[in-house]
């Protein structure tokens, strides 16, 4: 959940028997902006401790596809989004998001190419591991 142009956005994972027209159906109100669809369920990777954790900070002007462009860039390679803040500043937009990627992925290569995906949106973007015992 996050607050994006001073509304609530909010995406929630759910399982049930009804399938996405129903569930649409049945939680649409006039006040209420929904979509859904149906994903097939997965395990995440790195529940087996198999991944490498990182924190991602985006600094720059507030402009649509952001994150779009960012999380393209992550899966490219397999990684994955686990947790996302972002606030608004004035017209200065900070993003801060959890990302795991598989082992063998070659950071420094990722790493250019989110600065390059970084300044193509006028922002700065820092990829750094997560130091665990500050956690």
């Amino acid at each position: 959940m996050t607050l994006l142009g001073g509304h609530i956005a909010m995406m929630l994972l759910v399982a049930g028997e009804l399938d996405s027209a129903e569930l649409l159906k049945r939680l649409g109100t006039p006040d209420l902006v929904i979509s859904t669809s149906a994903v097939e369920a997965r395990r995440h990777f790195c529940d087996e401790g198999g991944g490498l954790g990182y924190v991602l900070t985006v600094h720059g002007p507030d402009r649509p596809g952001i994150i779009s462009a960012i999380s393209a860039v992550l899966a490219d390679d397999g990684g994955n989004i686990t947790g996302m803040s972002s606030r608004l500043s004035g017209r200065l937009y900070v993003l801060i998001a959890d990302v795991e990627l598989p082992k063998d992925v070659d950071v420094a290569a990722l790493m250019r190419r989110l600065a390059a995906t970084g300044a193509s949106l006028d922002s700065d973007i820092t990829f750094r591991p997560v130091e665990p015992e500050l956690l």
